[in-house]
């Protein structure tokens, strides 16, 4: 045991008895266990919070580790059953909560995307289905209950290569994203088939985001251009275009109990409510933002389910944290602060009624209790995420980042199957040979059909 990595020791403990175990507490936040005995390095754990200051096996049977960070969080790790020496976040915790946490998530499932391979941009989920969009305009629906894609669309939506908000319509038979040329497609879901419905165009530039009224007879989108438009669904008709932030428009959220209110996000930093039967701004709220950070500010936004407040994320004061509003405009006073150096990049309220979480993405997956202000989980995640979303019932959440989607279950729900890169892989080479059939077939038809003719 003759160094840990090069980092300065903080602490160090013995493990449980004749199990030979020590575990170090370093500057950097990693916990380094070795078997004394042989010498061996058996385990880093990344605590994923800045230097760990302290550490200390306890519990029942003495297999689990505690850590102390310099966040005043203490992380609990123990090995799952029929685990082989992983190390799981079962609970992290603040110093002030009690030892068992109310709420947290786990990762059930990751997934190497598709057929293409290429960056994922967009996600969302509804019942059993959930829908995904890659940069060059791809959309795939699965089912996340028998692990089976419905379909893979090349619509021809266009590339992108920067996250971009899509949504089920509330009844789950329709997806709105953005389109081809500064436009917004309407995809009509039947069962298990997408189809390419209504194009809706009055944008001038690339549609970042979109979303549905709570009743699903409009959509909103908004654009490059720094507009923000609102639709009739039935008739494709543009019923009103909002103009007003001075910069990109990154991210919107229709109030999920007011068919009429909507929220935006831009990098001029403000963040605006706009109603649609008026067609005007009805508040402007500027965003606490350092001023050196020029052209970054907020990014993200997401309501609570009852639509009385409002969250956002961006780059921002104070270890970048995340901002509470109420309906009014009224600022929520929190001490909620990303643990972490980078941005939030995507802020998502879970939307049962019975919670108060908010699931936002930087570096790591952090889950928060809106109502406590405490940060109730911070999961490590194998690549940067870039979008996160909760199924409609609020008991599941996934993530995209690069060409891989992560989903985490709440409280030990039952984990729907997903489908993983074999049977996708499988189930494409079944479609190219039906499809080599059939052409095979119609190439013979035609040979015999002039034969006949020459007869």
């Amino acid at each position: 045991m003759d160094h840990c990595g090069n980092n300065w020791v903080w602490d160090i403990s013995w493990g449980p008895a004749n199990s030979g175990l020590v575990a170090c507490a370093t500057y950097t936040g990693k916990v380094f266990v070795w078997d004394e005995p042989r010498g061996e390095l058996k385990e880093i754990i990344e605590t994923g919070n800045g230097c760990c200051n302290a550490v200390a096996w306890g519990g029942r049977d003495g297999n689990v580790l505690a850590t102390a960070g310099e966040q005043g969080e203490i992380h609990l790790f123990g090995q799952s059953e029929g685990s082989h020496k992983e190390s799981n976040y079962d609970n992290i915790l603040p110093s002030n909560r009690p030892s068992t946490p109310a709420q947290s998530i786990h990762l059930f499932k990751e997934i190497s995307h598709t057929q293409t391979n290429n960056r994922l941009c967009g996600i969302d989920w509804h019942g059993d289905k959930m829908v995904t969009l890659d940069k060059e305009g791809n959309a795939e629906l699965w089912n996340t209950s028998n692990g089976v894609i419905f379909q893979h669309l090349c619509p021809g939506f266009g590339s992108r290569d920067y996250s971009v908000r899509i949504a089920f319509s509330p009844n789950g038979q329709q997806i709105v994203c953005p389109g081809l040329h500064s436009s917004v497609c309407l995809i009509d879901v039947v069962e298990t088939c997408l189809t390419v419905g209504k194009t809706l165009k009055g944008h001038s530039q690339d549609v970042n985001a979109c979303c549905w009224s709570p009743n699903g007879d409009q959509v909103a989108s908004l654009s490059a251009d720094q507009s923000v438009a609102v639709w009739r669904v039935s008739s494709g008709q543009q019923l009103t275009i909002f103009r007003g932030h001075h910069s990109t428009v990154h991210d919107l959220g229709w109030c999920p109990t007011d068919n009429h209110t909507i929220v935006t996000v831009s990098e001029d930093n403000t963040l605006r409510l706009w109603n649609t039967i008026s067609g005007s701004c009805t508040k402007i709220i500027q965003g606490a933002i350092r001023e050196s950070y020029s052209g970054h500010s907020l990014h993200s936004v997401s309501w609570s389910p009852d639509g009385k407040l409002i969250v956002s994320g961006g780059y921002l004061y104070e270890q970048h944290p995340l901002q509470l509003w109420h309906k009014d405009g009224t600022v929520v006073q929190s001490n909620m602060r990303n643990p972490g150096s980078s941005a939030l990049r995507g802020v998502s309220w879970c939307p049962d009624e019975n919670e108060s979480l908010v699931a936002c993405c930087s570096r790591d997956l952090i889950l928060w209790n809106v109502s406590t202000h405490n940060r109730v989980q911070i999961i490590k995640t194998p690549m940067r995420i870039r979008r996160l979303v909760w199924r409609n019932d609020g008991k599941c959440l996934a993530g995209i980042g690069d060409n891989h989607i992560c989903l985490w279950s709440r409280d030990g729900t039952v984990s729907p199957a997903v489908p993983n890169s074999s049977q996708t892989e499988q189930l494409f080479k079944t479609i190219d040979t039906l499809r080599q059939q059939l052409k095979s077939t119609d190439t013979e038809r035609a040979r015999l059909r002039k034969e006949v003719e020459a007869l």
